[in-house]
């Protein structure tokens, strides 16, 4: 799950650690919702590129997945150790980004992909090296990412670690019924 800040503001500081947010559809996208809703179609061919209302780089395909949201790809300073922490602290897996639509960009060099059970059918995190000379800003618009995990139900950690740009990711415990 990844979680939207409401500003109220009109305009949004998106920032620049969130690079996009990729999502699958299982029967195709009207571009004419895409307009009406406040968005912006950028790119159509192979894959969508577009940008939601708020400002939120949004990359779309058409596609069967499990979970519809796929990617959720952040910029970081130090990719290894922004992965090793998620690792360590969350129990993710690593891999080099699959990137199998061959009309979508390709992750950067250095970037990985990190996922929990299955890299193609469930949610995943890609770590992007940030390799601007400006400093990497939150902004207002991503308040976390949340991963559901087994443990203690009553117990649910908020870090928000200078590894990973300060993204706030949470650990929310599986309820009883889904482990």
């Amino acid at each position: 799950e990844i979680r939207q800040a409401t500003s109220g503001a009109d305009v949004v500081d998106v920032g620049n650690v969130l690079s996009y947010v990729a999502v699958t559809v299982p029967f195709g996208l009207r571009v004419s919702q895409i307009y009406e809703s406040g968005g912006e179609l950028l790119y159509g061919f192979g894959f969508f590129d577009m940008r939601s209302p708020g400002g939120i780089p949004v990359r779309g395909q058409v596609a069967t997945r499990r979970d519809p949201l796929e990617v959720v790809a952040l910029n970081v300073k130090n990719v290894r150790e922004a992965e090793k922490f998620l690792v360590a602290e969350y129990g993710f897996e690593s891999v080099k980004p699959l990137d199998a639509n061959s009309y979508a960009p390709k992750s950067p060099n250095g970037s990985r992909l990190l996922y929990f059970t299955s890299p193609t059918k469930t949610f995943t995190v890609i770590l992007q090296p940030w390799r601007e000379k400006t400093p990497l800003r939150l902004g207002d618009t991503l308040r976390g990412v949340v991963v559901a995990r087994g443990g203690d139900f009553a117990r649910a950690d908020v870090v928000a670690d200078p590894r990973v740009a300060g993204v706030p990711f949470q650990s929310r415990p599986l309820a009883p019924e889904f482990i």
